[in-house]
Parts: C-alpha cells; structure tokens; sequence
C-alpha cells in the first residue's frame, strides 16, 4: 500500500483519441468510420475537430491531384472544382479553419471558404458521382495518422 502512494501512476486516459475513444489505431479508425456527419454536428459532441480526423495538408492536396492526375499547384488554384474539394476535404479532415484554408488557397477570405464549403455540400446530396470521387479521394487517407 505504501509503494503506491510512492509512485507516479501512469494516466489511464492519456491516449484518449478525442476525448472518448480508447484503444488501437485499428480500432480508433473503425469507431471513426461509424460516425456519422450529421452526429459531429451536434452541439453536445465535443472535440469534434479531433474526431473527424487529422490528415495533414499536403497529403489532402496530393490525394486530390492523384486522383484527377494534376499537379498539386492545380489543386490550389484552379476551377476545374478541384479547390471545392479541396475546401471540403480541408473542413472535414484537418483542424485547419475558414481563414487558414483561405489563405493556403490564395488568400481568399473566410467566408467564401464557408459560402464555397456549403454549395459544396448541397452539390454532393445531389451529384452520385461527386460522391463517388469524395469516396474514393477519402479512401487513400487514413483517419489517424501513422
């Protein structure tokens, strides 16, 4: 009984993935997959940021151009909807925010990034093969990082 007061007892919760998940990377990636998008966007949920994953930019961006074969510079700055993607990708993926995805874009101001993230959306509820190809640029990433 002594030694324990003696001792410095490890945290059981500090590898908690954001906040509410425990265990292996296996396992944090399947309870991710059983999220749903309309579940993150309750008010109550919290960290939501952390749950819908970490992808880091630059393998968004390379996700995007090997996926339409295009060069990564395209992906920022073309209409061909490339930056739409990348938008809602960015949104969805990373912690990145409306102004730090505006300025990785070009500087484009916040509330485009937000008005360009909604469109978006509405564009994907209606376009099957816009969410085929959100699905397969989402199945080369990896919700939790190696």
């Amino acid at each position: 009984m002594d030694r324990a007061i003696e001792e410095d007892l490890l945290n059981p919760l500090k590898d908690v993935y954001g906040g509410m998940i425990l265990g292996g990377k296996q396992f944090i990636r399947a309870m991710l997959s059983k999220l749903k998008d309309r579940e993150m966007l309750l008010e109550d949920i919290s960290n939501k940021r952390e749950l819908r994953g970490r992808w880091k930019t630059d393998d968004v961006i390379e996700a995007i151009s090997g996926c339409f074969n295009v060069c990564n510079d395209e992906v920022l700055t073309n209409d061909q909807g490339y930056r739409d993607i990348l938008i809602y990708l960015m949104k969805k993926h990373t912690d990145m925010t409306n102004r730090q995805i505006g300025e990785l874009i070009g500087g484009v101001r916040y509330t485009t990034v937000s008005k360009a993230y909604q469109r978006f959306c509405e564009q994907l509820l209606k376009d099957r093969s816009l969410r085929r190809t959100i699905k397969e640029i989402t199945s080369r990433m990896s919700h939790v990082e190696s």
